[in-house]
């Protein structure tokens, strides 16, 4: 008896495992992702009209890191586009990974300085700053220069000369302060260790970021930054030993002017009449 029920047991485990065996695997589940209906700049923000959708297996969208539609959109485009291409990290990232900044009215631009004159070289992302420009004097007499560039002043990124993270991130600003940055957002930097900060980034308004080129390029003043409090000192001139030092404000900012015409050059027609818009001939060959 007891052997006959091991026997049917056993035929039993048998079918079981031929079943599994024979019957078909399940279908890969398919999931919908977006792809380009048309060509995409690179650096645009991606919209619902440039995209369509389509079904492809999920182990495929997996590897091609593809985005859902809704998910796709608000992206920018890290590269040139082709129609029908899916879109995923590849073509497309969060604004913040591209541009440090959600803003795209604000200009990024970096300046470098000493780095025992950046804060200590301790400054971080997310601080708010002055920015000074100075020209060391040449000798006792002269005592130099030294002018406010830009005020309250968003820091976005900061690094060593080179390249590397100078300090992890602090938390970003609030917004009531005023001046050249604006709060845009949280930013997702990473910084792994604490080296001494020689380039800084900052987002500032186009005219802001015109006066800090003006300054610390055109103007060839040296940066010295410091972590803005409520009010910037706005100094008279101190007299020298024998010369006085100034204190400079730079003008406004302006657009770049129209371009001037070359002017016309008239030329003497065969009569000795003058023809304008012809350029002078030369006697000779």
């Amino acid at each position: 008896m007891l052997l006959a029920l091991a026997v049917l047991l056993g035929l039993a485990g048998i079918a079981i495992s031929l079943a599994d065996v024979l019957q078909p695997e399940p279908p890969e589940p398919e999931i919908t992702i977006a792809f380009a209906q048309e060509s995409i700049e690179s650096g645009v923000i991606v919209e619902a009209g440039m995209l369509g959708e389509r079904t492809v297996k999920a182990r495929e969208a997996r590897r091609l890191g593809a985005y859902h539609l809704e998910d796709a959109v608000g992206m920018m485009t890290i590269a040139p586009i082709e129609p029908d291409t899916i879109i995923g990290r590849g073509e497309a990232k969060p604004v913040q990974e591209v541009r440090l900044v959600n803003d795209l009215n604000k200009e990024i631009t970096s300046f470098s300085g000493r780095f025992d004159e950046m804060v200590g070289g301790q400054l971080k992302p997310g601080a708010r700053i002055n920015i000074y420009g100075y020209h060391e004097g040449r000798d006792r007499d002269d005592v130099g220069d030294i002018t406010l560039v830009a005020r309250n002043v968003w820091v976005v990124d900061v690094r060593a000369s080179s390249g590397e993270a100078a300090a992890r991130p602090s938390p970003t600003p609030d917004s009531s302060g005023s001046g050249g940055g604006g709060l845009l957002g949280g930013s997702s930097f990473v910084g792994s260790s604490e080296v001494p900060a020689s380039v800084i980034t900052i987002a500032a308004d186009p005219e802001v970021v015109w006066k800090i080129i003006q300054a610390l390029g055109a103007g060839g003043y040296q940066a010295w930054v410091t972590l803005a409090g409520n009010q910037a000192y706005q100094p008279t001139a101190t007299p020298g030993p024998t010369s006085q030092a100034t204190y400079t404000p730079f003008p406004t900012y302006t657009p770049f002017p129209s371009p001037t015409p070359f002017p016309q050059v008239e030329q003497e027609g065969p009569a000795g009449t003058p023809t304008p818009g012809s350029l002078p001939t030369t006697g000779g060959r």
